[in-house]
């Protein structure tokens, strides 16, 4: 059973909730148990249909059961990370079992619940997976717009900028470019201007965000 994935979800909608389980009965289970709980559920019947998908939600995470025909949760979560693809991810399985919650873990799993699982739990496990996909996307979206502005640069502005960044002097970025320092003035005077920075912490934390500077 496949529910299609929602559009891009507007500021302030539910969080959606990805479910991905071969058993048709636990999987409507879980839908209404996470309907109930305030979130959007969208439903797959195995990890190839998730996958065939490719979602890539703002805001949302996934629940993930470990044994399933044909492709794995182990092999869903290794594949979404091979795509990059963030979501916070709840591993589901039929009984407890520390070498696969390790194995889960390894992989990026943001936690892991037995089934049966216990209602309170997984609420509040979803709830912290939310958060924490929330916050991934705010930083998500904060890169976003700071390589849109270093991209928005000159070759000669980010020239400027690149030495700036790593505590280069006005006269020592003019050295390096062979250019005046009243240039370089000029020039740091327009990234200010044109990044909405008002000085150098505020360069320096845009390339932060940039991705720039690690």
């Amino acid at each position: 059973m496949t529910t299609a994935p929602p559009p891009q979800q507007p500021p302030g909608t539910p969080p959606v909730v990805y479910i991905v389980d071969d058993d048709a009965a636990t999987l409507e289970a879980l839908a209404g148990m996470v309907r109930e709980s305030g979130y959007t559920p969208v439903t797959f019947g195995s990890g190839t249909e998730f996958l065939d998908e490719a979602p890539d939600s703002g805001s949302a995470c996934l629940l993930l059961d470990y044994h399933m025909q044909g492709l794995g949760g182990l092999d869903t979560l290794l594949e979404l990370r091979r795509r990059n693809i963030t979501l916070p991810t709840i591993m589901m399985n039929g009984r407890d079992n520390v070498r696969l919650a390790v194995q889960a873990m390894k992989l990026g799993a943001f936690d892991f619940i037995e089934k049966p699982h216990d209602t309170r739990a997984l609420q509040e496990s979803l709830r912290e997976a939310c958060a924490r996909s929330r916050e991934l996307h705010e930083k998500s979206e904060e890169r976003l717009r700071a390589q849109a502005a270093v991209e928005a640069l000159t070759p000669r502005e980010r020239d400027v900028f690149n030495l700036l960044i790593l505590g280069a002097s006005t006269k020592e970025a003019a050295r390096e470019l062979g250019l005046s320092p009243r240039t370089v003035d000029v020039y740091r005077a327009g990234l200010y201007q044109k990044t909405g920075s008002s000085g150098i912490a505020d360069l320096v934390r845009l390339a932060f965000h940039a991705g720039i500077l690690d």
